[in-house]
């Protein structure tokens, strides 16, 4: 451990580390952990020679050291000439960069870094980083980036099993070209927070334009993504973003269990259509101070496929006008359901009278339901698909018509 070491400009002389180079490299075998913090004027961590010697590193932590340009640098005689090598560190599982605002690269230009134990990559205010060529890591990698642009670690994501971002601004996309998307199989789970400049999830309008080109369209996005929380991105106005003149067989989130989006005021539909398919897994749907969000899913016939939901929660929705299950698609596992407009007056709640004791003679299986305010129409085709509901709450809904439409 090495903290507040202000006039530390280097951990190794320069000049010694170049003279022992030429008979036998310099060598830290046992050392397993390196925490590094508040440093002012080192600039890098170890020259990249001696970090070819650290096969037993399992954690690297660096913080708050201004001065820092890269982690693994160059000694100042070697400057200018070209390199092209490959940096092993075979034992490395977690890597936290914070606060280093100097920060351009983890390494030399043109080397590659192979971290094949790799587990974990926290990064924090490091906003000029612009080369993270870490190529090689663990299929399980989680990858948090706060404060950072995800440009520099696109060859991460790849490797990215759960992606966390926070205040990230370099991307109106998260996969701003077809290439990334076909690499990010791996990731099950994705939660932004505060994207001020991302605008969708993913422009598949875009994707397809380039296949009229390149050949046929993939047939899955983010297969393998079960857990999706978007929180407090303003301008992030579709997950998807689709062109309706644009034909496509794909599915979308095929294995996706978990939804929850969070305060962002742009946002008018979850999906745009259809189109999207089924969610044959999805359990849990949260929506929360979304004030312009329509419906879950956009078109004429916005019909929620979702077999398998328990829990249906929405709150803050006030431009929400309809929500339907599919009849066809047996709702059977829904357990608690809850709907709210906020801060919405009303005293004419009579549309809903006896709505409580049709249910109960209908559907024996109702543990509790709680009506009241309402202001919006709400619909669920076909309720007597749904006995094991347990739990239903409606708030604020004033003008609804029918809980079910059709045959109960």
């Amino acid at each position: 451990m090495i903290q507040h070491c202000n006039e530390l400009e280097t951990l190794f002389n320069d000049s010694e580390i170049e003279s022992k180079t030429s008979s036998l490299p310099l060598r830290l075998p046992k050392l397993k952990t390196l925490f590094i913090r508040a440093c002012a004027k080192l600039e890098y961590v170890v020259p990249i020679t001696l970090a070819q010697g650290l096969p037993a590193l399992a954690s690297l932590s660096v913080s708050s050291c201004g001065a820092l340009k890269q982690v693994f640098g160059m000694p100042y005689e070697q400057n200018g000439v070209q390199h092209h090598s490959n940096l092993l560190l075979p034992s490395l599982q977690d890597l936290e960069l914070d606060r280093l605002r100097n920060l351009t690269s983890f390494v030399p230009q043109n080397y590659i870094v192979k971290a094949p134990s790799l587990k974990s990559v926290k990064a924090n205010v490091c906003s000029k980083v612009i080369n993270f060529p870490i190529q090689q890591a663990n299929n399980q990698l989680e990858l948090t980036l706060k404060e950072t642009g995800l440009s520099a670690f696109k060859e991460l994501l790849c490797n990215t099993k759960d992606l966390i971002l926070h205040n990230i601004g370099d991307h109106k996309n998260l996969v701003p070209d077809l290439v990334d998307l076909e690499h990010l199989d791996g990731l099950t789970s994705i939660s932004i927070n505060k994207w001020s400049s991302g605008e969708c999830l993913v422009d598949a309008s875009q994707i397809m334009m380039d296949f009229k080109c390149n050949g046929q369209p993939p047939k899955c996005f983010l297969q393998n993504l079960k857990i999706l929380r978007v929180v407090d991105c303003e301008n992030i106005s579709e997950i998807f973003r689709i062109d309706d003149g644009i034909e496509s067989n794909a599915r979308y989130l095929p294995n996706l269990k978990f939804v929850e989006i969070r305060e962002c005021p742009s946002l008018e539909y979850f999906f745009p259509h259809t189109s999207i398919g089924g969610f044959p897994h999805l359990e849990e749907v949260k929506l929360v101070g979304l004030r312009t969000l329509r419906s879950i899913v956009g078109g004429e016939n916005n019909f929620l496929e979702a077999p398998t939901l328990k829990i249906l929660y929405i709150r803050g929705c006030s431009a929400f006008t309809n929500f339907t299950f599919h009849e066809v698609k047996k709702c059977v596992f829904l357990k608690e359901l809850f709907f709210s407009i906020e801060d919405i007056d009303s005293e004419d709640v009579n549309l809903c009278d006896m709505v409580n004791t049709q249910l109960r003679q209908k559907s024996p299986d109702f543990e509790y339901i709680t009506l009241g305010n309402f202001e919006q129409l709400f619909q669920l085709q076909g309720g007597n698909i749904i006995s094991s509901l347990e739990k239903m709450e409606l708030f604020n809904v004033i003008r609804l018509r029918d809980i079910w439409k059709g045959p109960i």
